[in-house]
């Protein structure tokens, strides 16, 4: 079975004198089957320009936006995010080769 992969942003950080987002939380859950894993990062962007023409205002930003932000803005983020997430649900998954304890 395949994983699949859900990006979510759990936060955002913004200058209040011009709503400005210069960072994201964001969250990677890899799913397989009925197990999942999650990971978690924070991430800066490079702080935008309200004068300019792309400009989003902060209560018109959408999730989506922000994680297309944050795709492009990082070669190769999408890739390692989920490699490491992919990681992170093999090892909970995985059959224990050892274990301590007692049986009585």
């Amino acid at each position: 079975m395949a994983i699949s992969y859900t990006w979510s942003v759990e936060n955002l950080h913004r200058r209040t004198s011009n709503d400005a987002v210069f960072g994201v939380e964001i969250k990677i859950t890899a799913t397989e089957g009925s197990n999942t894993a999650f990971i978690t990062n924070s991430l800066g962007l490079p702080e935008g320009d309200p004068s300019s023409a792309g400009w989003i205002n902060y209560s018109d930003l959408t999730e989506a936006k922000c994680l297309e932000w944050l795709k492009s803005s990082f070669t190769g983020l999408e890739n390692d995010m989920q490699f490491i997430a992919a990681a992170k649900l093999a090892e909970k998954t995985a059959t224990k080769s050892s274990a301590s304890g007692k049986p009585f």
